[in-house]
């Protein structure tokens, strides 16, 4: 009797963090622009996908996600001809507004489509781009997130303007089951240093939940989540090949044939 009532209360708690790491990754999406990065294949996209599915709402993206995506280009998000100088002035130019309201605007593959590699480039060909990245929410109410592998690989102009970061650490996946482990960071320095949480157990001492206070002070909020989501049927959800379709211009195989 007595290890089923523990066990009842370890499910509870197990439960009740996932719902809590659930509730704290949607908020973040909807309250402000976040950048997500990770190596290959540690969950990037999947994280993307469940935000997108956990909201139900129409989005923007430059990849398909799910039925409710409508796919944009960088140039759709513009302000143009209005620059930085022109705000400086006080110089608006007033444009027609062409986006939908509440509808947030998901950059797979950052890393590829704008890349810090072409940071002059970008500044000249989308020069009202991170006006419009700064004042979404002015503008539409909205949100722009973006993915990458790395951190330091997105337009400079825009990775120290983002609000939240998370680095996605690893994916377990068990037949259609996936685990993410995830860090959130509140500051861009924090991200870019790759710093770990600081471990305090409930209970520890005055002396360590000081250090910690000292720790949040300083470098903001870091703290590890973890996402379990069940993953779409196979042609269902978001293609994890699709520069494949891109640039060959069909469908990645399935399955590999093996060579008799």
């Amino acid at each position: 009797m007595l290890f089923i009532v523990v066990l009842l209360i370890v499910v509870a708690i197990v439960f009740f963090y996932f719902r809590h790491c659930k509730n704290f990754i949607k908020r973040e999406f909807k309250r402000c622009n976040v950048i997500v990065f990770g190596k290959k294949g540690s969950g990037k996209d999947l994280l993307f996908s469940w935000v997108i599915k956990a909201r139900k709402s129409k989005h923007y993206s430059n990849i398909l996600y799910d039925k409710n995506t409508e796919i944009k280009s960088l140039s759709d998000f513009s302000v143009s001809p209005n620059t930085y100088q022109n705000l400086i002035d006080g110089d608006y130019k007033v444009i027609e507004k062409k986006l939908e309201e509440k509808t947030d605007f998901y950059i797979s593959d950052g890393g590829i489509i704008i890349p810090s590699q072409y940071n002059g480039i970008l500044d000249k060909q989308f020069p009202s781009f991170p006006v419009f990245y700064a004042l979404s929410r002015h503008l539409y109410n909205s949100n722009i997130h973006i993915n990458t592998q790395n951190l330091n690989r997105v337009w400079n102009k825009l990775r120290e303007q983002a609000d939240a970061y998370f680095k996605c650490v690893s994916t377990a996946v068990i037949g259609r089951t996936a685990l993410t482990k995830v860090i959130y960071y509140e500051k861009y320095e924090s991200a870019n240093n790759g710093l770990l949480p600081f471990k305090c157990g409930f209970f520890a001492s005055k002396e360590k939940r000081a250090l910690q206070q000292d720790f949040t002070a300083k470098n903001g909020t870091v703290k590890t989540l973890y996402l379990i989501q069940r993953l779409p049927k196979r042609g269902k959800g978001y293609d994890t090949r699709i520069y494949h379709k891109f640039l060959f211009g069909y469908d990645a195989p399935r399955r590999l044939k093996r060579k008799k």
